[in-house]
């Protein structure tokens, strides 16, 4: 990742900076919301050939059809091609997505790119996290901040000027 500190361009690898604040539901975590989606999971695999015969397919029992429904994704197999890494990649790449988005009393560090701790007993939220999108509020002498936090540390890989295609 990349920010600018004054004039200067700063490249770090995302969630090495880690904030040296700790998030606590006693101290300064103001509120706390937790989401969990499904939308752009996948939870199966089918394998088929170039011809269109089917090969194989294979289910995440993480994410089981049961719980989640049947989310089907089509791979077609070409010459050379590691299908078991592929589906694997699916299946890490389009799993549920958990996040978490907080209000607290913040320091300058709480910013995206940044891991941090969060430790919140009554909802059993303990551990390290990822600072997705902050944002930052001084009014009347206090500093406040909004983060999204993911439970991965997952970063977007692309050329400049160009999409991601699925």
């Amino acid at each position: 990742m990349t920010k600018f500190i004054g004039a200067a361009l700063y490249i770090f690898v995302k969630g090495e900076p880690k904030s040296t604040t700790i998030i606590e539901g006693v101290s300064n975590l103001q509120n706390m919301t937790y989401t969990i989606s499904s939308d752009g999971m996948f939870n199966a695999v089918k394998v088929y050939d170039s011809d269109g015969n089917y090969i194989s397919s294979q289910e995440n029992s993480e994410n089981a059809p049961s719980k989640y429904g049947l989310r089907t994704k089509i791979l077609v197999k070409r010459d050379n091609t590691d299908i078991q890494g592929q589906i694997k990649a699916i299946f890490e790449d389009n799993d549920i997505e958990r996040t978490i988005n907080v209000n607290v009393l913040a320091t300058n560090d709480m910013i995206s790119g940044s891991a941090i701790t969060l430790r919140e007993p009554q909802t059993q939220q303990n551990g390290l996290f990822w600072i997705d999108e902050d944002t930052h509020t001084w009014q009347n002498g206090l500093h406040t901040a909004t983060l999204t936090l993911n439970f991965k540390n997952i970063m977007r890989e692309g050329d400049s000027g160009t999409e991601e295609k699925e």
